[in-house]
């Protein structure tokens, strides 16, 4: 059987505003990105770590150490914080 690909992020939900084009343009230009798609799914991936620390923030102590070293490994994986 073959596995169906998703989608691996979320486009904005308004089609043209100059704001965030001209944002979008300085990200592309800052961080050397060579398209929107690009931005789109780097923005989901921070979005998606942001929600995991806000869950694991609201987790008991007890099963808040394993989770949180595995989501430090995770982050170094991603580049996002210094080993």
């Amino acid at each position: 059987m073959v596995k169906k690909l998703k989608k691996q992020y979320e486009t904005p939900s308004e089609g043209w505003n100059g704001d965030r084009i001209e944002d979008e343009k300085g990200l592309m230009d800052d961080y050397g990105l060579r398209n929107k798609q690009e931005i789109y799914r780097t923005q989901s991936q921070l979005r998606s770590l942001r929600r995991q620390a806000r869950e694991l923030i609201g987790t008991d102590q007890t099963s808040r150490s394993s989770r949180s070293y595995r989501r430090h490994t995770n982050l170094v994986w991603f580049g996002r914080t210094p080993v």
